[in-house]
């Protein structure tokens, strides 16, 4: 049996036509634990603002060896 999303069930078409998609513009550095088998941060921190990246330039990383 597959585990129940966390967050809930998803979103149906209805639910899409009313979401307000916005374009990535900050960057921001967080120092976190790990990520989850969900894909969530755990633990995550602020670190603050980095005016120093375009949000176009910023991926997820790559897990560590």
């Amino acid at each position: 049996m597959a585990k129940k999303p966390r967050f809930g069930e998803g979103m149906n078409a209805t639910a899409m036509k009313t979401v307000t998609w916005l374009r990535p513009e900050l960057v921001v550095q967080v120092r976190f634990a790990e990520w989850t088998a969900e894909g969530l941060l755990r633990q995550p921190v602020f670190l603050g603002e980095r005016a120093d990246k375009k949000a176009e330039d910023v991926h997820r990383e790559d897990a560590l060896a």
